[in-house]
């Protein structure tokens, strides 16, 4: 997302053009790869690995023993998907885009504060690491920042 801008695609046009770099990757020797991105994504075929946020997300949630989570969505209109991905969760979603004022963030993040959430999850890869210091300084609340934590697993994994 070069330029901080928000790029919104249809799910079915996002998941054509993922098989299609898939295809041309594995063509090229590549066997793994990671989906940088949390929204839904279904699996697709391929020769190696292939991480989804999304279903690390929901382990990890699951793992915690986490009944009420909070969540920033970058738009309003994501929170229904959120809604759908996370239900099980009960969770409590507010937006607030990555790419756009910081202050506006920080407000977000206050609202919570009033809110028995047990964690806060960023849900876009776009959330960066100091975002998310701010959203744990601003809530009070511990946070989940996907760009930061599934990258350092995936390199756990291939060490």
């Amino acid at each position: 997302m070069q330029g901080n801008k928000n790029i919104m695609i249809s799910a079915d046009k996002a998941m054509e053009l993922v098989n299609l770099k898939i295809e041309k990757l594995e063509n090229s020797g590549v066997r793994n790869f990671l989906i940088f991105c949390t929204g839904h994504f279904e699996r697709v075929k391929t020769k190696g690995f292939i991480v989804i946020p999304e279903n690390i997300i929901y382990g990890i949630l699951s793992g915690l023993g986490i009944t009420k989570v909070g969540i920033i969505v970058p738009e309003e209109e994501q929170i229904c998907d959120s809604m759908s991905q996370y239900g099980d969760f009960n969770p409590v979603i507010k937006a607030a885009s990555p790419y756009k004022d910081i202050e506006n963030l920080r407000a977000v993040a206050q609202k919570f504060k009033e809110e028995d959430v047990e964690l806060i999850l960023t849900d876009c890869m776009g959330f960066t690491e100091k975002m998310g210091r701010i959203v744990k300084k601003a809530s009070g609340k511990n946070v989940i920042v996907p760009r930061v934590f599934i990258p350092n697993m995936i390199k756990s994994l291939i060490r």
